[in-house]
């Protein structure tokens, strides 16, 4: 991206940019979302391994992912999460074995509050910006809960599909069903 200009003639935001390939493009639209967020990481020491993947990769490798035999999700955050609804709802019909791992003591929600979004406003923002760095720094430790963790419906969601999973699971169980899916427990208690 080059520039970003608001044309109040149009009403419309006009977005300069230019492909890998250089050439120049102007969109326009009436509605701008910024997405900047942070490149993807690993940690080096499982950079180089087979099967690990970034959240960033992850539709790409999804079907070379649910051939293997385990899954494990590593972390607490909405990537997280959505990727392990998304496996999970093909556990059954697939036969993986699938782990949720964090090493947060719960799962948080995000905090969606009127009153809380008013920290996104831009005349909160000059007041932060405003603070002393160490000021800062403090305020985000803060307000994580901000940017950090998952979607209260997400979180619904999973709930009642490992709910759905289970019931399927003890009446598969009771019925003496021999199916792989049937020798997996799927709740999801500490530690899974």
């Amino acid at each position: 991206m080059r520039a970003i200009r608001f044309d109040e003639a149009e009403g419309a935001y006009v977005v300069e940019s230019v492909d890998a390939a250089g050439t120049a493009h102007v969109h326009r639209a009436r509605n701008l979302v910024v997405g900047v967020g942070t490149p993807p990481w690993l940690p080096e020491a499982v950079r180089d391994l087979p099967g690990v993947v970034h959240s960033s990769g992850y539709l790409g490798a999804k079907a070379a992912l649910q051939e293997r035999d385990a899954i494990t999700v590593v972390g607490s955050g909405q990537s997280a999460a959505e990727i392990y609804r998304d496996l999970l709802e093909d556990v059954d019909s697939r036969g993986y074995r699938l782990d949720w791992i964090t090493r947060s003591p719960r799962f948080f929600p995000l905090e969606y509050t009127r009153l809380t979004l008013e920290m996104t406003s831009p005349e909160y923002s000059d007041h932060f910006f405003g603070l002393p760095a160490d000021a800062r720094d403090v305020l985000l430790r803060e307000q994580r809960n901000l940017y950090k963790g998952i979607d209260s419906e997400l979180i619904d969601e999973i709930f009642q599909t490992l709910y759905r999973k289970r019931l399927a699971f003890d009446a598969l169980r009771a019925e003496g069903g021999s199916r792989r899916a049937a020798t997996r427990d799927p709740a999801c208690r500490p530690g899974c």
